[in-house]
């Protein structure tokens, strides 16, 4: 595993990774392939920008780490300033204001799911009855705003 500092060097590093037996760069196929390739890149991107080691990230380090996971799944429309904001606010515990590992692996998993959705042709509201209108440029209150799926109680999610 790379060594974070403060400036980041070691990322390259961090985010070479899995390969397969004879050496090259593993290819995840559709489907089950993406959920294994988003698993294990939030698995270790998150200990990377969780730098105290505390289980829990701020803003910034939210931000960092999201960047890096998109940045590493193929044909992943990169979010707005604005949408990283909004997905915070929505999925941090309000009290700490830092976000953990399940709920930052849901907002990968919800992001890129709203994209392949989107990329086939399959509406939102067709693929998931819960999902709303989610533009690549990161704006809207799709999927990746629905804190209350990953069991925070909805009036939370609603007053965020």
């Amino acid at each position: 595993a790379a060594t974070a500092t403060a400036a980041g060097v070691g990322a390259a590093t961090l985010m070479s990774g899995a390969s397969s037996a004879s050496g090259a760069p593993a290819t995840p196929s559709v489907g089950e392939g993406r959920a294994v390739q988003r698993e294990s890149l939030c698995a270790r991107v998150f200990p990377f920008v969780d730098v105290l080691r505390t289980g829990y990230i701020d803003f910034n380090s939210n931000k960092t780490g999201l960047t890096m996971v998109f940045q590493q799944l193929p044909d992943m429309p990169m979010p707005n300033d604005d949408w990283y904001i909004r997905v915070f606010q929505k999925f941090c515990c309000h009290d700490k204001k830092l976000i953990d590992y399940e709920h930052f692996k849901e907002i990968v998993v919800q992001w890129d799911e709203h994209n392949q959705r989107k990329k086939s042709g399959c509406s939102p509201s067709a693929a998931s009855p819960s999902a709303n209108s989610f533009g690549a440029s990161g704006e809207g209150t799709g999927p990746a705003m629905s804190a209350s799926a990953v069991g925070q109680p909805a009036a939370a999610a609603a007053a965020a």
